[in-house]
């Protein structure tokens, strides 16, 4: 039987930094105007924000 070693996933830096220029604060404004209202759009803000944070925590953690 082969044991697998463990490993957080590997999330390369090039990716944070496009989510970062392409969910940027311009265009998370712009793109919730199909929302239904202000709650919901700032639900989605903070969504993707926190979604970019993740993946630098696994970027980071994987140059350790």
């Amino acid at each position: 039987m082969v044991v697998k070693e463990e490993r957080d996933p590997f999330v390369d830096k090039v990716i944070i930094e496009y989510l970062k220029r392409t969910y940027d604060l311009r265009s998370l404004l712009a793109d919730t105007s199909n929302l239904s209202n202000s709650d919901a759009a700032i639900g989605y803000m903070f969504g993707v924000q926190e979604v970019i944070n993740r993946l630098e925590v696994l970027a980071t953690r994987e140059d350790d």
